[in-house]
């Protein structure tokens, strides 16, 4: 375990080897889950706060909308905890998804300039839990993802360096590269 301030990362993420496949998983990240993604506060309200302009999405996602809603709050087992998502269709893809090839990918990370996609996506496989003020960064592997991770791929953390150094600061950052060098040396 790894602690910096009130944030604490699990060794499963400084040791972790991933890349994401999306040959291989097909985006399955964004369908089939026990919820849709996890959103701050502050991303449940943009979302909520912005409606009117949801509404101007091409007209499958304004059905969906319509029909699922765009937010809603659950309790997820693996996060042990009531907590804001995106909402889900009835087969358990996220609202904002959509298949090409028959792969699934995020309209919000596509198309969309307003919106972006939820930090949890940019984040995953870390999940971020935040409970008494501390901050815990967990890995969460799908079964779908399992053939991500392994000594061929690059570690974890230098592979989301940009979302981490924005959501917790380049301090943060450098000082669990230093831990994550220390225990992947050769």
């Amino acid at each position: 375990m790894f602690m910096y301030k009130n944030i604490v990362v699990s060794d499963e993420v400084i040791e972790a080897r991933f890349a994401c496949d999306l040959k291989t998983c097909r985006g399955i990240c964004c369908t089939n889950g026990d919820a849709g993604a996890p959103l701050l506060k502050e991303e449940a309200d943009y979302f909520l706060d912005h409606k009117d302009k949801l509404m101007k999405f091409p007209l499958e996602y304004i059905q969906r909308f319509e029909r699922y809603g765009i937010v809603e709050k659950v309790y997820v087992k693996r996060l042990n905890g009531n907590v804001f998502c995106t909402a889900t269709c009835e087969n358990g893809d996220c609202v904002f998804s959509f298949v090409d090839k028959n792969i699934y990918y995020c309209y919000l990370q596509n198309s969309s300039k307003t919106f972006k996609k939820p930090l949890s996506c940019y984040l995953f496989p870390i999940r971020e839990k935040i409970a008494n003020g501390v901050t815990y960064l967990n890995l969460y592997v799908y079964d779908e993802c399992e053939s991500c991770y392994g000594k061929g791929k690059p570690l974890l953390v230098p592979f989301l360096k940009d979302v981490l150094t924005g959501r917790y600061g380049e301090d943060f950052y450098e000082e669990l590269m230093k831990e994550v060098n220390a225990r992947n040396v050769k």
